[in-house]
């Protein structure tokens, strides 16, 4: 999926389109683990699942 990154403060973002979020559970708040491939060639954001 290509996404704009777009300006929130004094940072930049990208947003997840609600769909997706609806199909995996995502809401505000959610804490990720957002990964920087070498070179910063690679961006992941993943979502982090809490154990109870």
């Amino acid at each position: 999926m290509v996404q704009k990154v777009i300006k929130i403060g004094d940072s930049l973002g990208v947003t997840i389109p609600k769909k997706t979020c609806q199909r995996y559970g995502i809401k505000a708040g959610d804490l990720v683990e957002v990964y920087v491939g070498k070179e910063g060639s690679e961006i992941k954001v993943t979502v982090v699942l809490l154990k109870s």
